[in-house]
């Protein structure tokens, strides 16, 4: 189950939209729309833990910039956001959550009801660092969206493995005067014993 712990007599779910308070960098606060992506600990200006929450957010048409069209501003007269697939996520405290929402994304089967729908993902090309646009079926989804969880073991005393994988990208010169790069994906096992790491 993917539940989260309830905050302020509110439950949250991993993968639930929400309309946060959000402060601009010129101090102004407006309101945006996210999903929750985890829910994490941090310290407070007293030092103790709180929960906090992670939120990836949606972008209004005026935040678009070059991908502003005629064909999307009239969509989003018909309560269409955009994706953006940026880091870093949102970290918030519960208190900025104002409500809970519906969000339609599109790969996904409609709702009977939603308060926003999402067409399309905004995102930065790793290697040339150009923005682009393109159809939500080719976002990543978060693990909530497609992990199973099995309720019981298939086989009893059945032993299970859980480990951690780690996968980098690594686009780097070879010398200064080669015009060509060498890239490279590595993965590594993180938490396994060195043993079964072969």
């Amino acid at each position: 189950m993917n539940l989260i712990p309830t905050l302020f007599l509110v439950q949250y779910t991993l993968g639930g939209w929400v309309t946060f308070n959000f402060r601009e960098a010129d101090d102004t606060i407006i309101e945006r729309v996210g999903k929750i992506e985890a829910i994490v600990q941090r310290e407070n200006q007293d030092g103790q833990l709180e929960n906090a929450l992670k939120l990836s957010r949606l972008l209004f048409i005026n935040e678009l910039g070059i991908f502003k069209s005629a064909d999307r501003r009239s969509r989003a007269d018909d309560r269409e956001l955009w994706m953006v697939e940026e880091e870093p996520l949102y970290t918030v405290s519960p208190n900025v959550i104002n409500t809970s929402v519906v969000v339609w994304l599109e790969d996904q089967p409609q709702p009977n009801r939603f308060d926003y729908r999402v067409r399309e993902i905004l995102y930065q090309n790793f290697v040339t660092h150009q923005w682009r646009i393109r159809p939500i079926t080719q976002r990543h989804l978060h693990p909530s969206e497609y992990v199973v969880f099995p309720n019981s073991p298939p086989i009893q005393n059945m032993r299970q493995f859980k480990f951690m994988l780690d996968i980098y990208f690594n686009d780097f010169e070879t010398f200064q005067i080669v015009y060509y790069s060498l890239g490279g994906i590595y993965m590594q096992l993180e938490n396994m014993p060195f043993e079964l790491q072969k």
